[in-house]
């Protein structure tokens, strides 16, 4: 069957008019022009677009197109033809189209500069990403020799990395941009993918990668480490030499072998790069991404990010080699957002009085619904242990009322989503309130 259907596509690309295969290749020259100019105006883009020309022909040949993507990703690197391709149900919404027609798609994006312009300045992150993974295919092409599945979740690592440097790189030249996002202004699928990853960071480079784990290789699936690919190539080239040994065929064990010392030199190599150019690097970057994204989000009155990124130092700076004066400056902030935090919990959820000056204060206040209180004094609670500071005592009544309703909240909310990864999220807001409820007979 699928040599028919290739044959059967073979044959109907070949009744296709000659035109839109120069329409295809004068689009990817467009875009490719587009997203180059867009990506080399920040120092990473400019890096990994200086190691892609430095990779020989292939590499420079890189190509740019559109198509459906019955997976549902972005986009997506295709090495077989060195394309980078972006999904065209996601374009569409983009663009705000009616329908689907590709080839509308495709004839809005040849014809109209200002469509390219738009796509490459919101999608450049994306692209980034995928161009990282053309590069890396032409670094590493035996990575995965001799083993029949797998993407390597360190190729994941660097692709994230990347572009997550290039969104703060972008970010802290306009900071409009963040403040934007905040506001929710700019929600388009490809700004929600790259914040998503940007507001993931962490001080501590081995908890993100975690992050990105368990995403690939416990929910998606089909990645696994160059560790494993190594082990799997391994376990090919024993079985080979038993095999070699019984039949007095050695050629196969030989070519087995071979595979393996490939695997083994790039995973070095590779584990070299790593160590040496995003190692480095990790520990002063995380802390200025954290401190500008902490003080943007507090004054934003986003108290529960502003925690999340500001008041980590104390606890995690020295392990993750984050230089002193780093240090500090988060410090210092972090104390900061825990004050402001805590005051802001205490006036929103503040009961009206029945007289007094407070009465008009009180009934002007907006107020917090469960989920966002629990929210704030989860963040709040976590801030105060990260730092090594006492929880609010003004808040602590408060929060011992307030945690056995968000665990039930949590739990009705985890058992009745039918999408696991909102069910997985609810379960565990479910679970840190139960723990950190009073005693088990408070529970409601």
């Amino acid at each position: 069957m699928r040599r028919f259907i290739l044959s059967l596509s073979l044959l109907l690309l070949a009744c296709v008019p000659a035109r839109a295969d120069k329409r295809d290749d004068a689009l990817s020259r467009m875009l490719s022009r587009d997203f180059k100019e867009a990506i080399t105006k920040f120092p990473s883009g400019r890096g990994a677009y200086a190691r892609l020309l430095k990779a020989g022909p292939r590499a420079r040949a890189l190509r740019f197109g559109v198509r459906r993507d019955p997976e549902g990703t972005t986009a997506s690197y295709n090495d077989s033809n060195n394309t980078i391709y972006f999904n065209s149900l996601p374009m569409f919404g983009f663009f705000g189209m009616k329908g689907t027609d590709e080839a509308a798609l495709k004839e809005l994006l040849y014809r109209d500069p200002k469509a390219r312009a738009a796509l490459a300045g919101r999608a450049d992150a994306t692209f980034l990403h995928e161009l990282v993974h053309a590069l890396q295919y032409r670094l590493y092409p035996n990575y995965r020799r001799g083993v029949p599945e797998g993407i390597p979740l360190e190729f994941e690592y660097e692709a994230y990395m990347t572009d997550t440097m290039y969104t703060h790189e972008k970010m802290l030249r306009d900071p409009e941009l963040l403040k934007a996002f905040f506001r929710g202004e700019r929600n388009d699928v490809y700004t929600v993918t790259a914040m998503n990853a940007y507001l993931a960071l962490s001080l501590d480079l081995d908890a993100y990668k975690e992050k990105i784990r368990e995403v690939y290789e416990e929910e998606l699936g089909g990645f696994m480490s160059l560790e494993k690919a190594e082990q799997l190539q391994r376990a090919l080239v024993t079985r080979s030499k038993i095999l070699a040994y019984a039949s007095g065929a050695v050629g196969e064990y030989a070519d087995k072998q071979a595979g393996l010392e490939e695997v083994r030199a790039e995973k070095e190599a590779y584990a070299a790069f790593f160590k040496d150019y995003y190692g480095k690097r990790w520990p002063s970057f995380s802390a200025e991404a954290l401190l500008f994204i902490g003080s943007e989000a507090l004054e934003a009155k986003l108290y529960p990010l502003a925690l999340e990124c500001l008041a980590v130092a104390d606890a995690n700076a020295a392990r993750n080699g984050v230089p002193k004066a780093e240090f500090v400056k988060l410090r210092e902030k972090g104390a900061l957002a825990i004050l402001e935090a805590a005051a802001y919990v205490k006036d929103q959820a503040m009961p009206v009085p029945p007289q007094g000056p407070l009465a008009l204060k009180a009934a002007k206040a907006s107020g917090m619904d469960l989920e966002d209180l629990g929210r704030h004094l989860k963040a709040l609670e976590k801030a105060c242990a990260n730092t090594g500071r006492a929880f609010p005592e003004a808040l602590t009544a408060l929060r011992d009322e307030t945690y056995p309703k968000a665990f039930k909240y949590y739990s009705e909310k985890a058992a009745a989503e039918k999408d696991p990864r909102k069910a997985a999220f609810y379960a565990e807001n479910a679970d840190y309130f139960l723990r950190s409820s009073p005693a088990p007979d408070g529970l409601p």
